[in-house]
Order: structure tokens, then sequence, then C-alpha cells
């Protein structure tokens, strides 16, 4: 279950965040507003999945996201599944063959969907986020 939304144009703002801050600072605040986002994407998604898995919700009630991580250079919070079906969610995303005979998820492309819709309202977000926690 790994889908990746890249944030384009930020770089700017940090940048400038950068110049008028030290690292620490800086790097203190975008936890802050990456964490604050990761807590909406995960109750928007959960909403989402419940939608498509109405029978009965397990899969979207393991939805969670991590810490942010800096190991790549880049600060990024990592979403997953931690609920009984964590085993079974790609399943529902990409749907399996069985025989020969490919058989569609219940919730076929979700997330795919998810992340594709949220993409320009994500970056928008952490904007907002970044510019609230400096004033």
């Amino acid at each position: 279950m790994s889908a990746t939304m890249e944030v384009r144009g930020l770089n700017e703002l940090l940048a400038k965040l950068d110049q008028k801050f030290a690292k620490a600072k800086v790097d203190q605040v975008v936890n802050k507003a990456l964490r604050t986002e990761a807590g909406t994407e995960v109750d928007e998604l959960s909403g989402a999945l419940r939608a498509a898995y109405a029978d009965t919700g397990i899969s979207a009630e393991g939805v969670t996201h991590g810490n942010v991580s800096r190991s790549s250079g880049v600060p990024i919070i990592k979403m997953g599944n931690s609920g009984e079906h964590w085993r079974l969610i790609h399943l529902n995303e990409f749907g399996y063959t069985e025989d020969g005979v490919y058989h569609p998820g219940a919730g076929n492309g979700v997330m795919t969907k998810f992340v594709e819709n949220q993409a320009q309202e994500y970056k928008n977000r952490i904007a907002n986020n970044l510019e609230e926690l400096l004033l």
C-alpha cells in the first residue's frame, strides 16, 4: 500500500524560512505542519474507505500515520494501515487474480483516487499551516 504525494512550490517558502530562522526552528515548524496535515489526511482517507467498504469499516479504522522522517533528506510522513485487515488492503485497492481470472477489489482504486484528488489541496493546506505557525 504505497502511494506518493509530492508537493512542489514550497521550496521557495522553505528557503525563505531557512534564511529567516535557525534550522532547528524551521524543522520544528515543518514537523508540526506535517503532523497536523497527516492527522487531517488520516481522517479524510478513513472517510473515503468507509464509503468504499461500508460493510464493516475495519479497513477505515486502521488508517494511521507515522512520525516525521528525514532519512531521504526531505521531511515525510508515511501513512499506512494497522487495523485487522492491513494484509488485505492492497487486494482491495488493486484487485487480485485467482485461477487466471482477475477480480477487482471492493474499493478498487479508492486510495489512488484519494491521493490524486488531494494533491493540490494537500499542498495548499501545508502552506497555510506553515504560514499560521510562523505568524
